[in-house]
């Protein structure tokens, strides 16, 4: 990002603060979350990831296991890229909100725990999917309803940048 100003860079706003590529605002249509301000976009993603786990357990339920190989580290993956982004970016404006998660529903540490879950380990077992598929929800509603409502109580254009910033962490 450049800027004209010869003032110091905010050491209160990140680096990649306001940057997101303009193309990726202009490459989904008008009106999508994804698109949008920051509230917009993270209820956007968790309704994503209800569905792709909401996927993995029909799969699961219907006994389609190389189904289930075939996604699960893609599920996985797009979680782990959504938490570090509400991590790195979200948490730090609304410290109150983000304080008040339960144990174990903190962005970090469902991080810490789906890494576990890469490639690299590819032993999977339909019990230990289903476990982790519903506990991972079970977080992903609890930030949910949580954070989302601090977001929104954010002022306009903080939660506009914070969207811009998601995109771009999440790449």
């Amino acid at each position: 990002m450049t800027s004209s100003s010869s003032q110091p860079p905010d050491p209160d706003v990140p680096a990649y603060a306001g940057s997101a590529d303009v193309g990726v605002r202009s490459s989904v249509p008008a009106g999508d979350p994804m698109a949008g301000d920051a509230a917009g976009l993270l209820r956007a993603e968790y309704g994503k990831l209800y569905d792709l786990y909401g996927d993995i357990v029909a799969l699961l339920d219907a006994a389609r296991f190389d189904e289930i190989r075939q996604r699960w580290f893609g599920v996985v993956r797009e979680t782990l890229e959504f938490e570090a982004a509400v991590q790195r970016v979200v948490l730090p404006e609304v410290p109150d909100a983000a304080s008040s998660l339960p144990d174990g529903t903190e962005p970090a540490a469902l991080l810490d725990w789906l890494r576990a879950y890469d490639e690299l380990n590819p032993d999977l077992e339909p019990d230990e999917v289903r476990t982790t598929a519903t506990t991972t929800v079970e977080a992903l509603e609890a930030q949910d309803r949580v954070l989302v409502p601090a977001v929104d109580a954010l002022a306009p254009d903080l939660r506009d940048r914070l969207g811009e910033d998601l995109r771009q962490v999440m790449g």
